[in-house]
């Protein structure tokens, strides 16, 4: 494929490439890359994809963008790293948005240093959709979020977890039993209680974590 391109053969990523014929992570961050045009048949022939790690590499705006475009075709990709390159261009982060729209399950990405701060709000706010749209439904984000703004009195993120299931105790939520269609109210069973908790927990110190490295 290099040759193919007209560039140099970089043995360290061919080294790395000599894996299965099934990759599901491909981690060449800081591997000198200044072209994405020798790795495309390697994503399009691995549709299984879940991880990539491109950062701390000298992509240009045309890679990056092409990039995006042929990640389109892989559902399976929820982990994305391309920070620490060139300063992309705005139709670079465009095909960014686009791919994070398209593929909701991509939540986890990084792009520090790549992205102009102009756009990094927008990005930040469609990984952070895409985050709770795979591990709670709009309705019990926005009750969690009720909890936790009203547990957490020192805005630090700290939260005692039987501060949590005293306040779901406590409050009305919404319980579905198997086989009854109609929803009831009132007395909710300890388990409930216990997993709200914890996806409230879980839910806040992920929010303190994006909010420093994305």
């Amino acid at each position: 494929a290099c040759l193919r391109c007209g560039v140099p053969v970089n043995k360290d990523i061919c080294a790395k490439l000599l894996k299965p014929s099934s990759i599901k992570s491909l981690e060449l961050q800081d591997s000198d890359l200044t072209t994405i045009l020798p790795l495309v048949d390697v994503i399009l022939c691995n549709r299984d994809l879940e991880q990539i790690d491109l950062s701390q590499n000298k992509l240009d705006s045309r890679s990056l963008e092409l990039l995006f475009k042929v990640l389109l075709m892989h559902p399976k990709l929820w982990v994305l790293n391309i920070s620490g390159n060139p300063c992309a261009s705005s139709r670079a982060v465009l095909a960014l948005r686009h791919l994070l729209c398209c593929n909701t399950l991509l939540w986890k990405v990084r792009f520090h240093g790549t992205v102009p701060k102009f756009y990094d709000a927008r990005l930040r706010s469609q990984v952070q959709r895409n985050f709770y749209s795979q591990s709670l439904s709009s309705r019990d984000y926005h009750q969690l979020r009720r909890a936790v703004s009203e547990l957490d009195l020192t805005g630090d993120g700290r939260i005692e977890m039987q501060d949590l299931v005293d306040w779901f105790s406590v409050n009305h939520l919404r319980s579905r039993k198997p086989g009854v269609k109609k929803v009831q109210l009132g007395a909710i069973p300890s388990s409930l209680i216990q997993h709200r908790a914890h996806k409230a927990l879980e839910t806040e110190q992920q929010e303190f974590k994006d909010a420093g490295r994305i």
